[in-house]
């Protein structure tokens, strides 16, 4: 479990629920966003954004964030520009009912740990 899971337990996953194998969540809009806001006020980067569809016996692929930036130097603009391009992407691909945004995040600590 990553620090975003962790700082995240209740705030804002009260309308998220699990992946079918229990291990991301899956956010409905707009509470997606939300998710967002709080990993910035947290310096967690979201990474990358996927947009699923909810079917009976998991989920369908829908579409997937593209971004990609440097983490070298400081990490709280390499936060912000990674968690505004996520922003954009939810923005273009806005889904209601039926559909759900799954994050991949790092914070800080976690991307300096793997250096």
């Amino acid at each position: 479990m990553g620090d975003f899971e962790k700082d995240s337990s209740g705030e804002i996953t009260h309308a998220a629920t699990r992946t079918p194998a229990d291990t991301e969540w899956v956010f409905p809009f707009p509470e997606v966003e939300q998710a967002i806001q709080f990993a910035s006020r947290h310096l967690i980067a979201v990474l990358g954004v996927e947009v699923f569809r909810v079917l009976e016996n998991g989920l369908g692929v829908e579409k997937f964030s593209g971004y990609e930036f440097d983490p070298e130097g400081d990490g709280t603009s390499f936060v912000s520009r990674n968690n505004e391009a996520a922003l954009r992407f939810i923005a273009e691909n806005v889904h209601g009912t039926g559909y759900g945004y799954i994050l991949t995040t790092s914070s800080l600590g976690e991307s300096r740990q793997d250096h």
